[in-house]
């Protein structure tokens, strides 16, 4: 986030800060936003009941409970800066208390939350999931989990996409506060599963422009010149979503995109306009198509390189799925990978990021 001076026409970054920082609390301050504007969720959300408690057999406590558009159950749990580890099996469990809930009790729910009568409560409902005057309630006999926190640690993210593979409806908003002078700011990202604008729409586009993907994979010519373009040679879903995470994390990292006729290599800028290939990656139209390549050429224009070298090269061994070739380079073929595997590759691209950013470039000779 930046802070434009138009006078100027300079840009100055704003530097994120913390919700304890500040004194914030998860239940006296997160929440009650949350409560008062669900939009901060990116959906729209009616709030059912807020610091539930009335579990049958144990004194456990549900942050918020709503109904979406679709009048579906949604289990909400709140945490500040870090969501914890735990918090996937918190809110697992929240949602199997609520799996037998019958309509009535969440009517009753509803009106004791707004201190309204039943039938005033039935009404509001209704017209929240926008039902004509006569029709039944109708209430969908399922649940769904958001999360919301700071920051998610790799055991909250694994987890939730192997959850999500699996057919649970679980999604994960980060949260993040900013100040701007006496203001105080907060911005909220759906980062899993990526929103439909990262993910699916690109899904439509492919089928949308088959003609155009076929004319791609002929000319080898041709570069790409953005995502889109990239996304028409691939014709496997699962591949693309991979790929789209991937370009979601460069652009929350500040990466830039090089295309060639291909594929294209994601790398780091650095000052005086020059940049370092962190990975490449290749589409549908390559000869060897989907894979992530890490060349063992990397980091060779700054000092210290084979420090920051090393360090990237003996973390990718740890990742079984990235194999050497005969050119010492290190290869992710795509066509058997999991979601999860490309989330648990992020924070070792996330450290390499910032020893390359704080290792200076040599002077150019």
């Amino acid at each position: 986030m930046f802070l434009i001076d138009k006078a100027s026409k300079k840009a100055s970054e704003i530097g994120a800060t913390s919700f304890k920082e500040h004194g914030l609390k998860e239940r006296s301050d997160l929440q009650e936003w949350i409560a008062g504007n669900p939009s901060l969720l990116r959906e729209e959300l009616l709030i059912i009941q807020k610091e539930f408690s009335q579990f049958e057999g144990t004194n456990e406590r549900l942050d918020l409970l709503a109904l979406d558009k679709d009048g579906v159950l949604v289990v909400i749990e709140n945490k500040l800066d870090y969501s914890g580890k735990d918090v996937v099996w918190q809110a697992l469990k929240y949602a199997s208390y609520f799996a037998a809930c019958e309509e009535n009790k969440i009517v009753e729910l509803f009106s004791r939350h707004r201190k309204i009568d039943f039938s005033t409560a039935q009404q509001e409902i209704m017209d929240f999931l926008e039902r004509e005057t006569g029709e039944p309630l109708s209430l969908i006999p399922d649940q769904r989990i958001i999360l919301v926190a700071g920051e998610f640690p790799i055991e909250v993210t694994s987890v939730v996409l192997w959850l999500i593979d699996r057919g649970l409806q679980i999604k994960c908003i980060k949260v993040t506060p900013f100040t701007v002078g006496d203001h105080f700011i907060v911005d909220s990202e759906q980062i899993i599963p990526l929103p439909e604008k990262s993910a699916e729409a690109y899904r439509v586009k492919v089928n949308a422009t088959k003609r155009q993907a076929e004319n791609r994979m002929k000319d080898y010519t041709k570069r790409f010149t953005d995502c889109d373009e990239f996304y028409a040679t691939i014709a496997v879903p699962h591949i693309q979503e991979v790929f789209s995470r991937l370009f979601h994390f460069s652009e929350e990292n500040r990466l830039s995109i090089s295309w060639g006729r291909v594929g294209f290599s994601l790398n780091i800028p650095l000052e005086n306009n020059t940049k370092l290939s962190l990975l490449e990656g290749y589409g549908g139209n390559a000869k060897k198509p989907y894979e992530l390549t890490v060349k063992n050429s990397f980091l060779r224009k700054i000092n210290n390189s084979d420090a920051i070298f090393t360090y990237y090269e003996n973390e990718i061994k740890k990742l079984s799925f990235f194999k050497m070739t005969s050119s010492s380079n290190y290869v992710w073929n795509l066509e058997g990978s999991t979601l999860e595997q490309m989330e648990s590759f992020f924070p070792l691209l996330h450290e390499v990021i910032k020893k390359v950013r704080e290792e200076p470039p040599c002077p150019a000779p």
